[in-house]
């Protein structure tokens, strides 16, 4: 994923945050989505791509989903640090199943 955001900007620190933002997302779903007696399809999605002037990066998982509903307050460690991180964040819930993590990272205005 960074060296995605590298295609695209030159900023180190704006490559830290993103590096941080994505490890958090995508081990969150590693370590909470799928339940080993789970039946159902444990892949996780990344997608990624630069839209108005942003860097925007979604991780999708299957699973159970949220346990219980997150507030900015309540989040995880790895979605608070994400919330941190990211300029904007959202999670979704899919269905019939699973969660969205979408982040977006404003990127620098050329130089």
């Amino acid at each position: 994923m960074v060296a995605f955001a590298q295609e695209h900007s030159a900023d180190a620190d704006l490559h830290g945050r993103i590096a941080l933002a994505f490890t958090e997302a995508f081990t969150n779903a590693v370590q909470h989505a799928y339940d080993d007696a789970d039946p159902r399809d444990d892949d996780i999605g990344v997608f990624a791509d630069v839209d108005d002037g942003a860097l925007e990066i979604v991780v999708v998982d299957h699973g159970a989903g949220l346990r219980a509903a997150p507030t900015r307050n309540s989040l995880g460690a790895g979605l608070n640090i994400i919330a941190e991180c990211a300029d904007a964040f959202a999670i979704h819930e899919r269905v019939p199943d699973g969660i969205e993590v979408w982040m977006r990272f404003v990127l620098p205005a050329s130089e």
